[in-house]
């Protein structure tokens, strides 16, 4: 995620490149891909990140993106 960029915007990426990986045959795991958003967010948005993980239960993709949008 770019500093001055949306979460709209990061998240629509990441969502790009899962369908261009599932074009191919290879989807990667809800957990996977939640933790590679979640490591990719700016400094800004860190504080939220050990919410996300302190739930207990990691949200699966779209949840995150609900979540966070």
């Amino acid at each position: 995620m770019h500093t001055s960029e949306y979460v709209t915007s990061y998240l629509a990426r990441v969502q790009s490149i899962i369908d261009e990986l599932v074009s191919v045959g290879d989807k990667p795991s809800d957990d996977e891909l939640v933790h590679i958003a979640l490591n990719g967010f700016s400094k800004e948005w860190h504080k939220f990140v050990p919410v996300v993980f302190g739930r207990g239960k990691i949200p699966n993709w779209d949840r995150l993106q609900s979540d966070f949008t």
